[in-house]
């Protein structure tokens, strides 16, 4: 009784109780559709076992494919920020440039090399955008397979 299911325990009790009413096992007739279920029990057996595999199979790729979407929605983000970054970078490095063309000779050697610090930051975040590019192009080819 201690590993039965709740399904096995109500079956359990209403043959017992069955067998009760008709006053002992000896008593319990054995009817022509008795004798049909009890054949065919294997059969339905069966088919829940399938059915409930099924179930946590329907349920797991669910699961699955929340997680790959939830990855999705987060690399989204990800690039959305980016691509604010990579904007803000642009406008702040032709800042610089155009300020420098207006500055004497010293504060222009200065504003040049913070406009191509800013340059290489506004490279290597172009460059993570494009991985993240890879990681959303390769989580909506799997949703698509899910």
């Amino acid at each position: 009784m201690y590993n039965m299911e709740a399904q096995t325990v109500v079956c359990h009790r209403q043959i017992c109780d069955y067998v009760v009413s008709c006053g002992g096992v000896t008593k319990v007739p054995v009817t022509k559709e008795l004798l049909q279920s009890a054949a065919s029990a294997r059969s339905r057996y069966r088919a829940y076992l399938e059915e409930e595999k099924g179930k946590k199979m329907t349920e797991e790729q669910s699961h699955k494919r929340k997680l790959v979407a939830t990855e999705l929605e987060t690399a989204k983000k990800q690039r959305q920020t980016l691509q604010d970054i990579c904007n803000r970078l642009s406008t702040d490095v032709d800042k610089l440039a155009e300020e420098a063309e207006q500055q004497r000779p010293e504060k222009m050697a200065e504003l040049l090399t913070r406009s191509n610090a800013l340059r290489q930051k506004l490279k290597e975040k172009r460059a993570a955008m494009k991985v993240v590019n890879e990681q959303i192009k390769s989580k909506s080819e799997e949703l698509r397979v899910i």
